[in-house]
């Protein structure tokens, strides 16, 4: 998840749209926060 939210502020993204289902969310979400990535995330983490 690094190598992705680092590429994502690298290319100066606004907003980050994410469609979860499953576990994947979580992380994602904690790993969004650690990096103080500047881009609004938003989007659905469906858990089932």
């Amino acid at each position: 998840m690094t190598a992705e939210l680092s590429a994502i502020e690298a290319a100066g993204a606004h907003i980050i749209y994410t469609a979860f289902s499953g576990p994947a969310g979580i992380p994602y979400a904690s790993k969004w926060g650690e990096m103080q990535v500047p881009a609004a995330s938003v989007g659905i983490n469906v858990q089932a």
